[in-house]
């Protein structure tokens, strides 16, 4: 069975070397979280298998360079003699001075980190008075456009529309002026001419019109050219789908830097010999007993991916077995399949890790500490929110939406850019393994002033966290730590960087 991959899936299931779609095998996951495609991992270079294979082995890939008109279709062994012959172009970022030689389907991912507020999730946008020209960024299927304005001196307003695919792309857009009392239809543009941008005549608008801008794009249908005879379907079946939907919450805890994933046990000298077992490449499934001192166990259910796993969640557990193999589930999920299927294989946790409490877990958060099962879930699970006056108890999968919901803030990584284009001053907060930074900016005319001030969980006592900012050149210019403040000159540069690291107390 051969199954074509949605968009969904290819766009969020992408190598964090070259950003191409995990299309060419094997696919691979390092201890530092990163994911590589066949075009970028080597052999022997300690990276683990994905369950990701499974799913393309049998999928069909869109072309990476499916933005620029070609419509291929591709099974993983035919992507990398493609690549060869269809290489691409590039393009310079309208928004971005001297950036150029991006290509084009790194656009989507530049404007999204750079510019999100010029990527247009819908054809409408808000001309601003008081900025003269701006662009933004649509896509409408496969094709990609870039939509502008210029506000000119005597108040005529030019719009312009441009298709970044090829010129044999026949491609249309209508303009629609929206007021608030009616909808005027400017003007319908063909863009494979020349002449694709018109005026709006300051005559035409009232001071009082809210001047917003509405487009409609037709383009002639496309299609996607498959080789060899056989037929891919559209739906997966069961098991196969199963797997896909986990893959894609695995990469959400893949992506997150502060987590150690898989966790590890450590098995204390006194046990070693009572239970021993080999996990597979992919660390998925048991396979057999083994001798060795230290293991890494995919403990997470194989159905619904719970990664805090409370002692009588695990306790209680099973490992199912499925085509040869025993996966880990939780109870919950073992109760529900089992109502299903009462002829299934299967073991307890219990069973097979008689002495579970006596093991000692690393934490997840990377803290480099280690508990025992019934102290872990109580270390790892809960903080406090460090906003002044809130001191909610939360977890850590859920304090992200809680300081967006609550506080209406939005949480940064530990590696942040300051962009100095704009005069403004900013607060960020940023989480960093059991602690959260804040980060204040205060900008000046020739340099910025930094305060960084650290929140500690409430069981954390002694770690203590460094920041280290850099210049464009990525040279040192300064350092923080909790409470200091350093003052940065900012001549030429257009941004500063500021990455934070946290290190243990003797």
């Amino acid at each position: 069975m051969e199954l074509i991959l949605p968009d969904t899936v290819l766009e969020s299931c992408v190598c964090n070397f070259c950003d191409k779609f995990l299309s060419v095998q094997p696919v691979k996951i390092y201890k530092n979280h990163t994911i590589k495609c066949g075009r970028c991992s080597k052999k022997d270079d300690n990276g683990t298998k994905s369950i990701y294979n499974i799913i393309a082995a049998n999928g069909i890939f869109k072309c990476i360079n499916r933005f620029e008109g070609c419509r291929k279709m591709l099974r993983h062994y035919e992507v990398l003699e493609h690549e060869k012959q269809c290489l691409g172009n590039t393009i310079c970022c309208p928004l971005c001075p001297g950036l150029c030689g991006l290509r084009i389907f790194w656009m989507i991912f530049h404007f999204k980190k750079c510019h999100i507020d010029k990527y247009l999730k819908k054809p409408c946008f808000t001309i601003n008075r008081d900025k003269i020209n701006n662009t933004y960024l649509f896509r409408k299927d496969d094709n990609l456009f870039f939509i502008s304005y210029k506000i000119q001196d005597n108040g005529d307003i030019y719009l312009k529309g441009c298709n970044i695919n090829p010129s044999n792309v026949q491609t249309s857009m209508s303009f629609f002026l929206l007021t608030k009392s009616s909808i005027i239809e400017a003007r319908k543009l063909n863009l494979s001419d020349n002449k694709n941008e018109f005026r709006i005549k300051k005559k035409d608008i009232l001071e009082t019109t809210d001047m917003r801008i509405k487009f409609e794009i037709e383009t002639l249908p496309h299609f996607f050219v498959l080789s060899n005879s056989s037929v891919p379907t559209m739906e997966a079946e069961n098991q196969v789908k199963r797997i896909l939907e986990n893959f894609q919450r695995f990469t959400k805890f893949y992506y997150n830097q502060d987590i150690t994933f898989p966790r590890k046990i450590t098995m204390t000298s006194g046990h070693q010999e009572e239970t021993q077992f080999l996990m597979s490449h992919d660390r998925t499934y048991i396979i057999k007993k083994c001798g060795s001192e230290t293991y890494n166990i995919f403990l997470e259910c194989c159905n619904c991916v719970n990664i805090f796993l409370p002692p009588t969640t695990l306790l209680n557990g099973f490992f199912v077995k499925i085509k040869n193999y025993f996966f880990n589930i939780c109870s919950n999920c073992f109760q529900y399949l089992y109502s299903k299927n009462k002829m299934i294989t299967y073991v307890s946790f219990q069973s097979v890790l008689e002495n579970i409490n006596t093991f000692f877990f690393d934490c997840s958060w990377n803290c480099g500490k280690k508990f025992p099962l019934t102290q872990l879930h109580v270390h790892e699970f809960f903080v406090v929110c460090p906003i002044e006056n809130c001191w909610k108890i939360i977890s850590k999968n859920e304090f992200g939406n809680h300081f967006k919901n609550v506080h209406s803030l939005t949480l940064a990584s530990n590696a942040y850019f300051i962009s100095l284009n704009d005069n403004f001053n900013s607060i960020t907060w940023l989480s960093l393994m059991t602690c959260f930074v804040k980060l204040s900016c205060i900008q000046f005319t020739d340099h910025i002033t930094l305060l960084m001030n650290v929140h500690y969980s409430y069981n954390v006592t002694n770690v203590r966290v460094k920041g280290i900012v850099f210049d464009e050149q990525k040279k040192v210019v300064g350092e923080l730590e909790d409470g200091q403040i350093l003052h940065v000159l900012t001549n030429s540069s257009t941004r500063i960087k500021c990455h934070f690291s946290y290190y243990w107390d003797e």
